[in-house]
């Protein structure tokens, strides 16, 4: 049994009594070999679970006063059997204008970059597996412009996408809100 993608090579050794006599030896060979190709499935997940693949529910951040972050925890999972590189896009969003929604890596301050120079911060190549995940740190910047009345909660939508299967994607939202201020003041 294999797992990952590519060839599987059988070959078969044998041994035969021809003469059915303990003194002479045994004729032995070996079989031409069959290969057998496994085909890559490309496939993702992408979720606020260190542990648990099909996690799918909602990542929620702490809430923020005016001009706070949200930071949020993502992580990208290649569920195929194939190693793959995933796109990371955000596809929709509710935050107000000014917002700045920006992706890190697990330390939350290097960047995620194009690895493959589509123009799209990806996760590099990550190899198939039902324990190991890509962590993404989404960090939301809201403008100090912006204040409300009431908590009032956002959300986007984070999207994972396989460079290999252009139709593989899985998305997840995360959620956050912001505070009300009741008063402000500028001291220059």
């Amino acid at each position: 049994n294999k797992a990952e993608a590519g060839p599987i090579n059988n070959t078969v050794s044998f041994q035969y009594d021809h003469d059915n006599n303990t003194t002479t030896p045994e004729i032995a060979d070996v079989s031409n070999t069959a290969v057998v190709s496994v085909a890559p499935i490309y496939a993702v997940k992408i979720n606020g679970s260190t542990s648990d693949v099909n996690n799918s529910a909602a990542i929620i951040a702490a809430s923020v006063m005016q001009g706070g972050e949200l930071v949020f925890n993502n992580y990208v999972w290649n569920t195929g059997n194939s190693v793959d590189r995933f796109n990371v896009t955000f596809t929709a969003n509710t935050f107000p204008v000014g917002s700045q929604i920006e992706f890190y890596r697990a330390d939350g301050v290097t960047p995620l970059l194009d690895s493959n120079g589509d123009g799209i911060a990806d996760t590099g190549l990550l190899s198939p597996s039902a324990s190991v995940n890509f962590p993404i740190i989404v960090k939301v910047r809201l403008p100090s412009s912006y204040a409300v009345t009431s908590n009032t909660p956002f959300e986007v939508s984070l999207q994972a996408q396989s460079i290999a299967d252009r139709s593989e994607i899985s998305m997840i939202k995360d959620q956050g809100s912001l505070n009300p201020v009741a008063a402000l003041v500028d001291l220059t």
